[in-house]
């Protein structure tokens, strides 16, 4: 099937759509997305891993040293990097 025998005029249609009323969009990252703005490195490989353990209702000190791996001496990074993404989504 080929279209060359198609006349149709789409110049004169007119769409309906422009009397939907805009969807709001949320503010926050959609799941499988990649942050958009200035996040360091560390924050931007941990960024998945931080909105679900925080929509899981995980605590800072589980978060930091269990699924991020900041323990030790290295905890103050860890709590540095959650902190920053933490402020990405305005939950600080």
């Amino acid at each position: 099937m080929t279209l060359d025998g198609d006349t149709t005029d789409f110049s004169e249609e007119t769409s309906g759509t422009s009397q939907t009323p805009e969807v709001g969009t949320s503010d926050l990252p959609v799941r499988g997305s990649k942050p958009e703005t200035g996040l360091s490195v560390e924050a931007e490989e941990m960024f998945e891993l931080v909105i679900d353990a925080l929509e899981d209702g995980y605590s800072d000190t589980k978060i930091v040293e269990e699924l991020m791996g900041y323990k030790g001496r290295n905890y103050k990074k860890g709590k540095m990097v959650l902190s920053e993404i933490k402020r990405f989504l305005e939950l600080d």
